[in-house]
């Protein structure tokens, strides 16, 4: 039985076999220990968290570019399937949370401190053809037609995001002149990502419990 990566949020019809209960059942397990050991593996949550919040808004954004940035190369040079899935998994979890800190956080914080209007309408709306793309990408797998393709575009999306964002005269340069205080910023941000987290997993722990 092949698993895309959201399966884990789909529920498992009443006449599946044992078989295919089990599969979903170990995909679940170890998507939530994925979750829980992510990039840092072996850190303490605590360290983790606090160093998160020790960040400024830049320099927290600036991290996680670069943690997507490093999974997106992966996935060029990934052959086996279960690589690949495993890479996207964390890709469009990686995003999700990211533009949901982003949008609800960060872009009003700076639209309020700058009134630039054209920079963030821009990246409001190239949030929103990712956020189309994850979804297209999570209802499909590695064997189906335009996987890699969609992972590959993905990927290019986010580059030139991540460019316009940080470039000399871009979003992030134009909030250090605004004297925004991103210290205050990165502690907010820091926080709700946690919290998105939390849910995110409750919300797994749910799915396991329906699917036994």
């Amino acid at each position: 039985m092949r698993l895309s990566v959201g399966t884990l949020r789909q529920p498992i019809p009443l006449h599946a076999d044992r078989t295919a209960i089990r599969s979903r059942l170990i995909y679940l397990a170890l998507t939530l220990l994925r979750s829980a050991c992510f990039s840092n593996s072996f850190m303490p949550t605590s360290s983790k968290s606090t160093r998160a919040r020790q960040r400024d808004a830049v320099s927290l954004l600036r991290a996680e570019h670069q943690e997507v940035r490093e999974w997106f190369e992966q996935f060029k040079n990934a052959t086996d399937e279960s690589r690949q899935s495993s890479l996207a998994h964390n890709i469009c979890d990686a995003l999700r949370l990211h533009t949901a800190i982003e949008e609800q956080i960060f872009y009003p914080a700076f639209f309020e401190a700058t009134e630039e209007k054209a920079i963030h309408q821009a990246v409001e709306v190239e949030h929103h053809a990712v956020k189309e793309l994850i979804a297209e990408i999570e209802q499909s797998t590695p064997s189906a037609d335009y996987f890699r393709a969609k992972v590959n575009v993905l990927g290019e999306m986010i580059k030139h995001h991540v460019k316009e964002e940080e470039k000399s005269g871009g979003m992030f340069a134009k909030a250090k002149k605004a004297k925004m205080d991103l210290v205050a910023l990165g502690r907010e941000l820091a926080e709700r990502k946690s919290e998105l987290e939390s849910k995110q997993k409750e919300s797994r722990l749910i799915a396991m419990r329906e699917a036994l």
